[in-house]
């Protein structure tokens, strides 16, 4: 497998564009709002922005483990992205000019095992993380403070 993404026409299930340039798996995908951007999560520790139309890379996040998943904001001007670390990162979208003045992601620590999934509320204040820990947090987006721990039991929150 060349572990390259792929875009298909939900017309006739043509190929519409390939994203190549992850080096393994792709663990997660998803949309912007408008359609114009995908962001991808992949074993190869790293999340990528790709123009849904011309499959250029715009943008490549790097993390230290492998990225499981990667969310898009409802407004599409940040992201989440989650790592075997128990971390999730908070990235905005936006491509710097300056790549050395870019400031790097927030995190929402606090889970102690794999993140399993997690999510934007609609309006893209919230952030809602479930993880393998038994927890559900919610965290807000703005700073990355948690907001309030919703479950802790024995089993394993998942989504």
């Amino acid at each position: 497998s060349d572990c390259a993404p792929r875009l298909w026409q939900t017309d006739g299930g043509r190929l519409a564009v390939t994203f190549r340039g992850h080096e393994d798996c792709v663990l997660s995908a998803d949309f912007s709002p408008c359609g114009g951007t995908v962001l991808t999560a992949s074993c190869d520790c790293t999340a990528r922005l790709w123009s849904a139309g011309t499959a250029e890379c715009l943008k490549v996040f790097r993390h230290k483990a492998w990225v499981t998943m990667a969310k898009l904001s409802p407004h599409g001007a940040s992201f989440l992205t989650s790592c075997d670390d128990h971390v999730v990162r908070l990235w905005q979208t936006a491509v710097a000019v300056e790549p050395e003045v870019e400031p790097g992601p927030l995190c929402l620590a606090g889970h102690s095992d794999c993140v399993a999934a997690a999510c934007f509320s609609p309006d893209g204040r919230l952030v809602l993380t479930a993880s393998e820990d038994g927890s559900i947090r919610l965290w807000d987006a703005a700073d990355g403070e948690l907001v309030r721990t919703f479950l802790e039991n024995e089993g394993k929150a998942v989504s």
